[in-house]
């Protein structure tokens, strides 16, 4: 079995599977609880949630993927005979993996955008295309105003930078969560030993 780091493509396929997946788990929450977005505070309580999930998915995602990038390095450099060049996780990689859904974020938005003001049928077309790929949002984007627009920027950049802090925090172990997580479990079991 031949031990390589993930490629910024699988990377790149792996956050592009988890917006898709996101999405439609979003869209299929939307209509079975259509009735609590109805309501001021339903569509604020549902936004907050779903993003909070969305932050969370993001953030974690990258964060796990830069481990185990930074796991097989290791591995990697561990086999590597004297004289062989030795492989290094890229922080980047991170970025790097968030432009093929950033670039469709833009090209839906810039769409969005430009027919905004258009003829009914194409601002409806563009519009449940932007809302459907934007679904965990769609509250925030369901407003026609200015300030739509400034939310739909928001949101379609949003993937880029929690991916990209998420992977760099993984590769440089600023998570913190597995070393308390250790030293909890470790004192009780040597609790329970004595």
């Amino acid at each position: 079995m031949k031990l390589k780091k993930s490629t910024v493509a699988t990377k790149t396929f792996k956050l592009l599977g988890a917006h898709i997946a996101s999405a439609f788990v979003c869209l299929v929450l939307l209509f079975m609880f259509s009735s609590i977005t109805s309501s001021k505070i339903g569509s604020i309580t549902y936004t907050a949630f779903i993003t909070l999930v969305m932050v969370i998915n993001y953030y974690t995602l990258a964060w796990d993927i830069a481990k185990k990038d930074i796991r097989d390095v290791k591995i990697i450099n561990n086999h590597i005979a004297d004289g062989g060049k030795f492989k290094k996780v890229n922080p980047a990689d991170g970025f790097y993996s968030t432009i093929l859904i950033t670039a469709i974020n833009i090209v839906l938005l810039v769409f969005y955008v430009t027919y905004f003001n258009a003829d009914a049928k194409a601002k409806m077309i563009t519009t449940i295309i932007f809302r459907a790929w934007q679904s965990p949002y769609i509250v925030l984007l369901s407003h026609n105003n200015e300030a739509n627009t400034a939310w739909a920027i928001v949101v379609s950049v949003l993937p880029m930078v929690l991916y990209s802090v998420g992977y760099y925090m993984g590769t440089r172990d600023m998570g913190r969560f597995d070393d308390l997580l250790f030293k909890l479990v470790y004192k009780n079991k040597k609790k329970n030993a004595k």
